[in-house]
């Protein structure tokens, strides 16, 4: 189910505020060969050791590699199909390309520009520390899921401490393969952005201390980098 709303993603942008008497037309794949070439540069550098995520429909998992010291990743031999290929560089997430892969494709190379991610990143994580706190917690701990309510696995959450200038994380961790997060924390308040290729990062400001709740329950909305938060806690 992931990975099908992945796959719609591009669509769905294509869609999203436009007026009704503008023609929204269908995006169509891009042809490509077997084995696809991407080039990720954020602010006119190549980005070196950015994850590239390729993932097609339905509920096969996404294949992943890394850009080399040139910004250039290439992925194994994939199958026929079209895919949503995601790159990502820390909490900054961008560059949605839709690939129709096959054998017959030509070889090229397909560029994403995480810059204006990068932007936008960086406001929000300024934004972030004038949000109120959302949970107060004895631990840091809890689930994160999809608009359907599956578990999002391999998610990357990262945690600064609220107030800070530079912020600097001091935490990083992934969900596991049932969707649950945890962290050590002493008692503070920080935020957590929780953030996967095709999902829209969520900021969760929180505290740590005596007589908090157990568990964080966040939700990932499709989508692109966002500034808004949507959480329960239990």
């Amino acid at each position: 189910m992931r990975k099908a709303l992945i796959v719609g993603l591009l669509l769905m942008l294509a869609a999203t505020a436009c007026a009704s008497s503008v023609e929204v037309k269908a995006l169509k794949p891009q042809a490509s060969s077997r084995h696809v070439r991407v080039s990720v540069v954020l602010n006119g550098h190549p980005a070196v050791g950015a994850s590239v995520d390729f993932c097609a429909a339905g509920d096969k998992p996404c294949l992943s590699t890394f850009t080399s010291k040139n910004g250039v990743a290439v992925s194994p031999e994939l199958p026929d199909g079209d895919y949503t290929v995601t790159a990502s560089l820390d909490d900054v997430i961008g560059g949605d390309l839709l690939l129709h892969v096959s054998r017959k494709g030509k070889t090229r190379v397909f560029a994403i520009d995480l810059s204006e991610s990068f932007r936008a990143a960086q406001v929000y994580r300024a934004a972030a520390n004038n949000l109120p706190s959302r949970a107060t917690l004895r631990f840091f701990q809890g689930i994160l899921r999809d608009p359907t309510g599956a578990t999002i696995p391999g998610a990357g959450v990262k945690i600064v401490p609220k107030g800070s200038a530079d912020h600097a994380i001091i935490q990083r961790v992934k969900t596991d393969q049932a969707g649950h997060f945890s962290a050590t924390l002493i008692v503070g308040a920080y935020v957590a952005f929780f953030s996967a290729p095709g999902f829209r990062t969520e900021i969760v400001p929180f505290e740590i201390a005596e007589g908090g709740s157990n568990e964080l329950q966040v939700k990932l909305q499709v989508g692109q980098t966002s500034e808004s938060t949507k959480v329960a806690v239990k």
